[in-house]
């Protein structure tokens, strides 16, 4: 259920409406986007690089990481090293370095480097995340952004940091191709320790508002496997969203004709693709002037029309049902006296963890716990399928929330 103001509710039954909507549209999404890859030159028997690139900044525990310069306290709360690099909140660790930094916090050459690779993208932000929980951070590093020839588009070298997470804005620069970022390690904020990064990539994100915004067509709908009944079915929707593309302010630069690809003027020339992510708000204008918004979903483009004749860009959208459609599986097993419920979240961890979609969350009926299935496994298939057989099951459905959390639900 959406949950509205008392003022939202007046506004959107008033005879006279002030209708409002906004878009989101992140233009690098690092859970959907299969070419972005992580490497380092130098790190620890176990680290996890490619959560360098899981927009999370915070390591949550005192990894066990053994150090015969300075040992860990035996005393403290200590983990063991994740042993899975998927996206959860307690399996955080990042890149730890394979080679301590010496007793001045210092390395020498060959310096650590982390080497993240993508398809041409934006940059407008740089950030550099150590770990907030050992209050451990780069003192001295070089960050370079590379184009698609390995020509240098920019580069830093900063000394004296002393912020666990250092960013930077580098709008100026204009960087619409960039395809690879490069971090190295020359000093760290503690001695004869290991260099512990969090998070070394940004999002480029645009907010559109008002009259940059032509059309937002939401379509919500059920798809039945058999009969009429409401039951067994799953949801797929989608929008269809119109964008002036006269003129508007990219990244601070006013610009004509901002969407068209071939455009070489406009810094989103590389990032008309598919795969980007939109969340689209409708909502009413209120008594006091201010504005007031409900979220409709979360969709990934498919392909755009964006003509050079054209004042429009037009493109649809679905839901992440239509991202479990086009990916297949095979379940590695024959479950034996398993639930419903167990066997739904065997699903979707798989999805989560090899399509994958390290942002996927869900919430499951536990009336599904009271199904026990004596024998569960799937011949080739696609996720979509699953969960629509796991729906059928139960005689409930599948859908995805406003709020991009997979619901699969069984009706009182």
């Amino acid at each position: 259920m959406v949950t509205t103001s008392a003022e939202f509710t007046a506004a959107s039954t008033a005879l006279i409406r002030r209708p409002v909507a906004k878009v989101d549209i992140t233009w690098s999404d690092p859970f959907i986007d299969t070419s972005i890859q992580a490497t380092t030159n130098n790190q620890g028997r176990i680290a996890w690089p490619k959560q360098t690139f899981n927009l999370n900044e915070v390591i949550p525990h005192n990894w066990f990481v053994l150090n015969d310069s300075n040992p860990p306290n035996l005393g403290d709360s200590l983990y063991a090293c994740p042993d899975t690099e998927a996206l959860q909140i307690d399996n955080e660790m990042g890149w730890y370095t394979g080679t301590p930094c010496d007793a001045s916090a210092e390395w020498s050459a060959p310096y650590p480097a982390l080497t993240i690779t993508f398809s041409e993208r934006v940059i407008d932000t740089l950030l550099v995340a150590g770990s907030d929980y050992h209050s451990e951070y780069p003192v001295d590093f070089t960050v370079q952004v590379f184009g698609e020839f390995d020509e240098v588009l920019f580069s830093e070298d900063v000394t004296a940091n002393d912020s666990v997470s250092w960013t930077k804005d580098i709008t100026a620069y204009n960087i619409s191709s960039a395809t690879k970022m490069v971090l190295t390690l020359k000093k760290w904020s503690t001695a004869l320790t290991f260099g512990k990064i969090a998070e070394f990539y940004t999002t480029y994100k645009t907010t559109l508002y008002g009259d940059d915004i032509i059309s937002i067509d939401v379509l919500e709908e059920s798809e039945v496997t058999t009969g009429t009944l409401p039951v067994g079915n799953i949801s797929s929707n989608e929008i269809r969203l119109t964008l002036q593309n006269i003129n508007r302010v990219v990244s601070g630069v006013n610009t004509k004709h901002p969407y068209i690809p071939a455009n070489p003027n406009t810094i989103l020339q590389n990032m008309i693709r598919p795969n980007r992510k939109i969340i689209p708000y409708i909502g009413f204008g209120l008594p006091d002037n201010s504005k007031e918004y409900v979220r409709m979903g979360t969709f990934w483009t498919m392909d755009w029309d964006v003509s050079q004749f054209s004042g429009e860009a037009t493109v649809q959208a679905r839901d992440r049902m239509e991202i479990l459609r086009q990916n297949e599986f095979t379940l590695p097993q024959v479950y034996t006296s398993i639930t419903l419920y167990d066997f739904a979240e065997v699903i979707l961890n798989l999805a989560k963890n090899t399509i994958p979609m390290y942002d996927l969350a869900w919430s499951i009926s536990t009336d599904l716990q009271l199904i026990n299935i004596q024998y569960a496994s799937f011949d080739k298939s696609t996720y979509f399928e699953a969960l629509k057989n796991i729906a059928a099951a139960c005689l409930g459905r599948v859908y995805m929330s406003k709020n991009d959390v997979l619901i699969i639900e069984v009706p009182s």
